[in-house]
């Protein structure tokens, strides 16, 4: 070997062993502070405390957490907490308190002086504070590992779970025991505060909302309201949007820490209690051994190899039916397109998944490719003489309040994901429908500028119609005057209204029944989540404000823009 290549050889191995180096040190840098933590947490010894509802029985365990940046032990407490007890002798505030031994909650909630204390437990004094919530229902998970880091590294690992649902005044329970596994998907990268999945082998019926296996924990983590999601239903749900999610404001513990507030709801399925429309995939499995099936799959490529056009499997015995019901989701991303099982590219582009029938044969697909494909193309065509068409295969209502809410709404996700449309049986109806709604933790100008000169955060500007990010999907809708004339109507007689009693009645009643509960999530997710959450420095009430404020800006804008006419 040349002395150059020596030369060579040695520089880069001496740049290797540097990197190394570098990110040893970066390791343990990283490490320090978790470490510190977890030095912290030991430093509870275990202690626990047992919350007490007014009947003296029905009780939960709380863990207390270590907040670093205040150098405090939080204790978060259900606001129907009626006494408290400790899982080991302690002094409190220099009182001998006996393990088990009771303290209660007294008229004004302070726990004997409870809300700054110290807490001796043979060790070194632990500085606590006691944290009230919002008078909200309370979800206590334990899991198998007796912690979340599995979940948490991969949305494919799953925890068998244990859960205990308590009402708002902690005395209604509800227990299942099922698996649980994280999901999202820029929740899941960005933030550290997660969104969940709940899946039981009995459905469970949370707080009247209807009986399922599977339910949805929203942590809003972009949403520092924690509002928007549930307004969106409420909204839709007046609109008459046909399957909207039912949801539940409530505190979330796992393994008895506190994880913040989170918004329980439905997940978008077909199901009895859910949309309730036929479900293919219920009968396929009925008729087919599923395990074979997912090992049937078909794919149809495009002239020029670049994607998938068409994709599902080959079923043994089809449904005598198949012109419903299906679950559409319109997805612009190609990586989301791709996880799908089923779906199918329309000639202009727009990528579907089929969620629902999950496994669709051939035919299955043929079918509701084609009806889209001629919804497609009747929207596409440009003949003006043919401006009703569109209608034979297309709900007009459904899809007029679908754009009204994602218009006003300014969602960001409007033109690329959780876009969904369902189509019945023919029996019911031969056309497709738009919904349910999902998703709108960045909408309402809850979101920076996006490029290109978009700001997010103004009230101006047709976001959805003009198709800045996403595919074209209803800018097509937009030019054509019969649905154009719809949406006008609509706005005025049915959204106007909605939108003030929003403003005016809702949002102050909801920012009222959950701010504890906000703020307490603040506390709990101090630091880790202000990168991701939009109006830093702003507290809870101008947050709230500022929403209300795009509302309203918003629909004066809209209202301008569209020539509507209240009084007329």
């Amino acid at each position: 070997m040349s002395g150059r290549y020596k030369i060579r050889w040695f520089v880069y191995i001496i740049s290797i062993a540097a990197a190394i180096c570098l990110c040893l040190f970066l390791n343990d840098v990283r490490q320090e502070p978790e470490e510190a933590e977890r030095e912290e947490t030991e430093g509870t010894q275990g202690l626990s405390v047992l919350a007490y509802a007014a009947d003296g029985e029905k009780c939960c365990e709380i863990v207390p957490w270590y907040a670093a940046g205040e150098e405090v032990w939080l204790l978060f407490l259900p606001d129907w907490a009626a006494s408290l007890s400790f899982s080991e002798d302690i002094l409190l505030n220099g009182q001998m308190l006996e393990k088990g031994e009771k303290v209660e909650a007294g008229a004004d909630k302070n726990y004997g002086n409870m809300s700054a204390f110290e807490v001796d437990c043979g060790g070194e004094p632990l500085h606590m504070e006691a944290v009230e919530l919002s008078r909200l229902p309370a979800l206590f998970i334990d899991t198998a590992t007796g912690n979340l880091e599995s979940l948490k590294q991969d949305k494919k690992n799953e925890e068998e779970i244990m859960l205990s649902a308590f009402d708002m005044t902690g005395e209604g329970e509800t227990k299942a025991s099922g698996r649980m596994h994280c999901r999202g998907n820029v929740t899941f990268e960005m933030a550290e505060k997660k969104s969940y999945t709940l899946e039981f082998a009995q459905s469970v019926d949370f707080y009247g909302m209807g009986a399922a296996g599977k339910w949805i924990l929203l942590s809003n983590v972009f949403d520092s309201t924690s509002i928007r999601n549930y307004l969106t239903f409420y909204m839709a749900e007046r609109m008459n949007l046909y399957g909207t999610p039912e949801a539940q404001w409530v505190d979330l513990f796992a393994n008895g820490e506190y994880q913040g507030i989170y918004l329980l709801c439905e997940k978008v399925e077909i199901g009895e209690e859910r949309l309730d429309i036929r479900d293919q995939d219920r009968i396929s499995a009925e008729q087919n051994d599923l395990e074979a099936v997912k090992k049937s799959a078909f794919y149809v490529i495009s002239d020029n190899g670049q994607e998938v056009v068409s994709k599902g499997f080959r079923l043994e015995k089809e449904p005598e039916d198949i012109s419903g019901g299906y679950l559409l989701e319109l997805e612009a991303m190609p990586e989301r397109y791709a996880e799908g099982k089923s779906g199918f590219i329309s000639d202009q582009g727009q990528r579907v998944v089929i969620e629902s029938p999950k496994y669709a044969s051939p035919s299955q697909v043929s079918y509701i490719s084609g009806l889209y494909q001629k919804l497609e193309d009747t929207l596409y065509s440009g003949d003006e003489t043919q401006k009703e068409a569109f209608l034979e295969y297309m709900d007009l209502d459904s899809i007029t309040g679908k754009y009204l809410i994602e218009e006003f709404s300014k969602n960001v996700d409007a033109s690329m994901s959780s876009c969904f449309l369902y189509k019945p049986e023919d029996a019911v109806s031969t056309k497709l429908y738009a919904g349910p709604v999902w998703d709108y933790d960045r909408a309402y100008g809850n979101m920076s500028n996006l490029g290109e000169g978009l700001d997010m955060r103004t009230p101006e500007d047709l976001y959805v119609r003009d198709g800045y990010y996403g595919t074209p999907f209803w800018l097509y809708f937009c030019l054509n005057p019969v649905f154009e004339e719809n949406v006008r109507k609509v706005y005025k007689e049915e959204m106007l209204p909605l939108i003030e009693e929003c403003v005016q009645e809702k949002i102050p009643l909801w920012e009222e029944q959950i701010r504890a509960s906000v703020y307490a999530d603040l506390r709990r997710w101090p630091d880790k989540e202000e990168e991701v959450r939009d109006f830093q420095g702003l507290s809870y009430e101008e947050k709230v404000d500022r929403l209300k404020e795009f509302m309203t800006v918003r629909a004066a804008w809209l209202k301008q823009e569209w020539g509507v006419d209240s009084d007329g």
